[in-house]
């Protein structure tokens, strides 16, 4: 695996690396939407001095079933990608990834049973080096046979 840190420095090698999920569903949709949450972590096992050691992020995500018209959703999500938390060589506790954060919303058009439209925006705030922004939109149309 390769990991490109927050700050530039970069870590090749083995990752050892975890994820936990959890999902809630409430039991009618209306108002109170779908809910996501994920955090992941992991250490490289053979980090060199001054690299990435550890890293984290994670995510919650809202969506919404049948938004305005039956088989249309909409959804949210906001979190941090994976960035490094430490470094090898380094006692500080700081957490280097804290102001690295990304978001994405998108609504989903049901054309007909076989044609669906996804219009989605995203950004991000320090993805990669402190100073950093990205945003971007996205058009998936999905076809189903």
């Amino acid at each position: 695996s390769y990991y490109h840190s927050t700050d530039s420095k970069a870590t090749e090698g083995d990752l050892t690396a975890y994820g936990l999920r959890a999902y809630w569903k409430p039991e009618t949709t209306g108002a109170i939407p779908e809910v996501q949450f994920g955090y992941d972590f992991g250490t490289y096992d053979e980090a060199d001095a001054g690299e990435a050691e550890d890293i984290a992020g994670w995510m919650i995500g809202l969506g919404w079933k049948d938004v305005l018209m039956d088989g249309n959703s909409a959804g949210v999500a906001y979190g941090s990608r994976m960035a490094a938390t430490s470094y090898k060589g380094n006692s500080s506790t700081e957490d280097v990834s804290e102001d690295n954060k990304v978001w994405e919303a998108y609504y989903t058009f049901k054309v007909n049973d076989g044609v669906s439209v996804t219009p989605a925006l995203f950004g991000g705030s320090d993805v990669e080096a402190a100073d950093k922004d990205i945003s971007g939109a996205v058009l998936l149309t999905e076809f189903k046979f």
